[in-house]
């Protein structure tokens, strides 16, 4: 895979995550996997310089 497609990927990626964040967020009861999701989304942003 190229430096472009492991891009892509990685943002698509990202789009995702952030989808799945913004539905759990809703549940208090899920507050640890919401956290856990959030270090994802940003190691993610960090790895596309966003």
């Amino acid at each position: 895979m190229n430096a472009k497609e492991e891009r892509i990927f990685k943002e698509i990626r990202l789009r995702n995550l952030e989808r799945k964040h913004a539905k759990l967020i809703q549940h208090p009861d899920l507050l640890d996997e919401c956290i856990e999701l959030k270090r994802k989304i940003n190691t993610l942003k960090k790895e596309l310089n966003y």
